[in-house]
């Protein structure tokens, strides 16, 4: 009896001193790199506490009289998030500790030393969960096995947790994380048949949509981070080669990198799309040969030039000019025409300007305008000095130009032709028609009012 009553007190004094210690929690730093707290200019912090286990937690700070804890489920797994004062009037949150509290475990205590804009992330776990169902044990580490970028192991983990019993009874989402896995593995196919093809624009995107599915993986960061630096690399190198290629005359070669450099967003893809502007309308001139220069032929000017510009399929403009000899010598004040009497195109200038359209390809346009003019006119002696006898002698034929005068005629002139171009060799045919704008309506008679010419040249 006596015994019997010693080891009931043992007991009790045992319980009273903890001697019948719970289990004990295991609770690991998971923050990764560089991790921030996005809360702009509030003294605050966050910490998220993770846990797969069956069980939830409780928390309780020694210096925060409560805690906003919110919880939310990834897939089998619970997420715990505190927001955290930095820095308060009249408080102190030196020695903040957080103590982790579950059913059946001893209690953490957390000691957090935290900064404005920190971010802590902590797993808790069940060190004894061996001996647990291999259902919880599968998730656990295909979900560790996900974290790590190693997708095909994480299947195989996902596929021997939907096997188990409580996959039928348990709330999980094991079935959208082996669709996630299956996307992240076809997305990696893809980033690395973008790296190779040095693609790295499409490389880049796909690299963001998994680091926002994997927002742990510290391989996926890594590789996100050389294939930023290859872009940026890539984007200069472009721009400083396609640059060169222009002011060198190496047109496709300028082509190809800033297409390139358009396909891979370019942060400089407005420039880059000018340019290709600019190299479309120089090589479709180069191969069109969309420039024509002509001598034109005609009775009286001597000196008359055709320019126009034959782009196929599209409109363009062309000028002419034409003057004789004779211009200069009025130019000059020296008249080396004798005078008439009747109407004579002494002096005779032509301009014109209008537009030309394709008729076939880059070998035959038409042309026209109703903006033509004609000037004409010829000398003639002053009635007033016919009789004098003097004019008619050497010096005074010296000075012709103070005793006659020149009779100017205009024209409106519309005219139209053709040109036809092959390689480097164009012709073009012109007709038009005068309609003279004279004192004397004997003139468009003496003067003609259709005229033809014909004129040859080059193209380039």
């Amino acid at each position: 009896m006596m015994k019997k009553f010693l080891f009931v007190l043992m007991a009790a004094v045992a319980v009273s001193t903890g001697a019948f210690a719970q289990k004990k929690l295991s609770v690991k730093d998971i923050t990764p790199e560089l991790s921030v707290y996005p809360c702009q200019d509030r003294p605050e912090a966050l910490v998220v506490v993770r846990c797969s286990e069956d069980f939830e937690l409780e928390f309780k700070s020694n210096v925060d009289k409560e805690l906003n804890v919110v919880r939310e489920l990834e897939g089998s797994e619970k997420v715990y998030s505190i927001v955290f004062k930095t820095r308060g009037e009249g408080t102190s949150y030196r020695g903040r500790i957080l103590t982790i509290m579950a059913p059946s475990f001893d209690k953490v205590y957390l000691p957090l030393e935290l900064k404005q804009k920190e971010k802590k992330e902590y797993l808790v776990t069940d060190p004894y969960s061996s001996l647990r169902s291999i259902y919880y044990t599968s998730v656990e580490k295909a979900n560790e096995l996900f974290t790590q970028g190693m997708y095909d192991q994480a299947m195989d983990n996902y596929r021997i947790a939907k096997r188990c019993p409580e996959y039928e009874i348990e709330q999980n989402n094991i079935d959208d994380y082996l669709t996630l896995c299956d996307s992240m593995k076809y997305w990696t196919a893809l980033v690395d048949t973008a790296e190779a093809n040095n693609d790295y624009y499409t490389a880049r995107d796909y690299m963001l949509k998994m680091m926002q599915k994997n927002t742990q993986c510290v391989t996926l960061r890594e590789r996100f981070h050389n294939i930023q630096q290859a872009y940026v690399t890539r984007c200069n190198a472009d721009m400083a080669n396609g640059e060169l290629y222009m002011s060198d005359g190496y047109y496709e070669k300028a082509r190809k990198v800033y297409e390139n450099a358009v396909k891979m967003r370019n942060p400089r893809i407005g420039e880059a799309e000018a340019y290709l502007h600019e190299i479309e309308k120089l090589t479709f001139k180069k191969t069109n040969k969309t420039r024509v220069l002509n001598y034109q032929l005609l009775d009286n000017t001597p000196i008359n030039f055709f320019r126009a510009g034959c782009k196929p399929g599209k409109t363009g403009g062309y000028f002419s000019m034409g003057f004789n000899s004779q211009c200069f010598d009025l130019l000059s004040n020296v008249n080396t025409q004798y005078p008439t009497e009747e109407p004579r195109l002494d002096y005779e200038t032509r301009v014109s300007f209008g537009w030309t359209v394709s008729l076939f390809r880059s070998y035959a346009f038409a042309y026209f305008t109703p903006f033509s003019y004609v000037g004409g006119g010829y000398s003639y002696q002053d009635p007033t000095t016919a009789g004098d006898d003097d004019a008619n002698s050497s010096s005074s034929l010296q000075l012709g130009f103070l005793q006659q005068d020149v009779r100017w005629y205009h024209a409106v002139a519309p005219e139209a032709g053709i040109i036809l171009k092959y390689w480097r060799i164009s012709l073009n045919y012109k007709i038009q028609y005068r309609y003279w704008l004279g004192y004397d309506p004997a003139v468009s008679d003496a003067l003609g009012t259709t005229t033809h010419s014909i004129g040859v040249g080059i193209a380039w």
